[in-house]
């Protein structure tokens, strides 16, 4: 059997990240985005609050990005939330995952670093590299952002009104169908 590179994960991230946004199509723009502070804790609760399945933050350049794509999603083994980023920087896109729940950003990217220690040495028999500490400015950084776009209080403008597609009852049956179009969010406070 093959052994799994790295890039075959970053792979996967980004398929993911494309496959899950190309349902919504939604593009958020954060008014003075750079007042928008950063968050050291992880509400399970808010960030099941994300407008759609799936978000693209437009960082408009802040922070070295053009953007990053957002979505909350369930391990597959044991459920757990896990907060997903694919970060669209000035020259690639680098997934970064969080294990969501009462703790800080610096534990939940602790706990996955652990997770994925774990599932390396089991699939290959050899230990990743620790998880970066540079890591933990960023992460607050899009957490913050994450934060504010899910809280009730965030006024979100555009036309109509953010959210998942419907299913749709078929002559084959409920279908979900991606949107027709990308939708352009202006968020305030």
């Amino acid at each position: 059997m093959e052994e799994l590179q790295v890039e075959d994960a970053i792979n996967a991230a980004i398929i993911q990240a494309a496959g899950t946004w190309r349902m919504t199509k939604g593009i958020y723009s954060i008014d003075h985005i750079e007042t928008v502070s950063p968050s050291e804790s992880l509400h399970e609760g808010i960030l099941e609050q994300l407008p759609e399945w799936c978000i693209y933050i437009n960082l408009q350049g802040a922070w070295g990005m053009h953007g990053v794509y957002v979505s909350l999603e369930s391990d597959v083994k044991d459920g757990r939330a896990e907060l997903r980023f694919l970060v669209d920087s000035l020259d690639e896109l680098t997934p970064k995952l969080l294990h969501v729940g009462n703790w800080s950003v610096e534990e939940g990217l602790h706990r996955m670093g652990g997770e994925a220690q774990r599932v390396s040495f089991d699939m290959r028999g050899r230990v990743l590299p620790e998880t970066p500490k540079d890591d933990i400015p960023l992460m607050t950084r899009l957490v913050g952002l994450v934060n504010y776009i899910s809280d009730p209080a965030t006024i979100i403008s555009g036309n109509g009104k953010p959210g998942n597609p419907e299913p749709v009852k078929t002559k084959n049956g409920w279908k979900l169908f991606p949107r027709d179009k990308v939708s352009l969010w202006k968020v305030s406070s």
